[in-house]
């Protein structure tokens, strides 16, 4: 599964994802903490549907 920190840039805050294999997968910016926190849980809520959705067909990948 992912990793997500939030950090302080400035005024801003940056979320950094990241693979269990260690790769950087995704860094966005935001005005807000709450806005980074909201998208971190869109964002892991669509990974996690995904990883169902292929569960359901058959299809798992690493379900734990």
């Amino acid at each position: 599964m992912n990793t997500f920190r939030i950090v302080p840039v400035g005024d801003r805050f940056q979320v950094i994802e990241t693979a269990p294999d260690g790769r950087v997968i995704t860094t966005r910016d935001f005005q807000t903490e709450a806005a980074a926190e909201v998208w971190i849980v869109k964002r892991a809520t669509v990974a996690n549907m995904a990883d169902l959705a292929r569960w359901l067909r058959g299809n798992p990948t690493k379900i734990p």
